[in-house]
């Protein structure tokens, strides 16, 4: 029998494709280049935040903005200012109560660009040192209406106060209507000045619901100093047929030539700002 042949050794293995080195060589290249396009991406745009276009409405300022002929945008996390407005400066013989900025309710200051050509001041919000804000329409406040640091907003079951509107600027009662004329529930009415703007705040007063604003058809009774006060009608003396506004200076001889059946003429002003007065026209009760 012939001899059976030897089993041949193994051969080398196949040679193995490049294809999943080449694959993979590939994908980190990839990611080489995405991180380092993103951080190319990431270190622009700060730099545009810091140094780029000039700042919007919404955007913030550094300390030393004023120095800038345009103020740059910068980072808003270690501003000192914001912007929430822009404004026109004041013409020459020109008087703008509060001035520019005055009608932003959180501009604390005003910034006119050195050297600026634009005829354009930034309104500013001090986000280092913000002031006492102004309520809201419908707030309840407690404290003294003639002390407006000490208004707190609160709870309205235990408040002082609720706002019942919110004027711009404040009345000096020259032959206009006083402020609040048209909330007829107002009581106090508070000067409100922050930074550059002034607001007359129309308060209703929750413990006292008679110290309001007179009205056509309230109740009055005089008191023996002749000051009139609004009271339930069973004490009264008089009731009101018209209001008008009063002048500072008076010289109106037949106030109320308008109501035939007027049989006295008495005025009411707020204790917080006596020039706010109204004329009313009294029949007997």
């Amino acid at each position: 029998m012939p001899p059976m042949p030897s089993a041949l050794p193994p051969g080398p293995p196949p040679r193995k494709k490049n294809r999943l080195l080449g694959t993979g060589i590939g994908i980190a290249i990839a990611l080489v280049a995405f991180f380092a396009m993103r951080f190319v991406v990431l270190s622009l745009g700060h730099a545009l935040v810091e140094t780029g276009h000039e700042a919007q409405i919404g955007e913030c300022l550094a300390e030393n903005a004023q120095q800038e002929s345009t103020p740059k945008a910068v980072d808003c996390a270690g501003a000192r200012y914001k912007v929430v407005g822009f404004d026109q400066p004041s013409e020459p013989g020109y008087i703008r109560l509060g001035g520019a900025c005055g009608d932003f309710d959180t501009a604390d200051a005003k910034l006119t660009p050195a050297g600026s050509e634009q005829n354009k001041v930034y309104c500013l919000e001090d986000l280092k040192e913000p002031g006492h804000r102004l309520p809201k329409v419908d707030d309840c406040l407690a404290g003294d209406a003639g002390d407006q640091a000490s208004l707190k907003t609160a709870d309205c079951a235990t408040a002082d106060f609720r706002v019942l509107a919110i004027e711009k600027g404040i009345s000096v009662g020259l032959g206009g209507s006083p402020a609040c004329s048209e909330q007829p529930k107002t009581g106090p009415v508070l000067k409100w000045t922050r930074g550059l703007g002034a607001r007359s705040v129309c308060l209703q007063d929750l413990k006292n619901p008679n110290n309001h604003l007179p009205a056509v058809g309230d109740c009055m009774a005089e008191a023996a100093d002749k000051t009139l006060s609004i009271v339930d009608c069973s004490q009264a003396k008089y009731r009101v047929l018209g209001t008008k506004p009063a002048d500072a200076i008076d010289l109106d001889f037949e106030p109320c030539k308008e109501f035939p059946t007027a049989v006295a003429y008495g005025s009411w002003s707020y204790k917080s700002s006596p020039l706010n007065k109204i004329k009313l026209c009294l029949a007997r009760r």
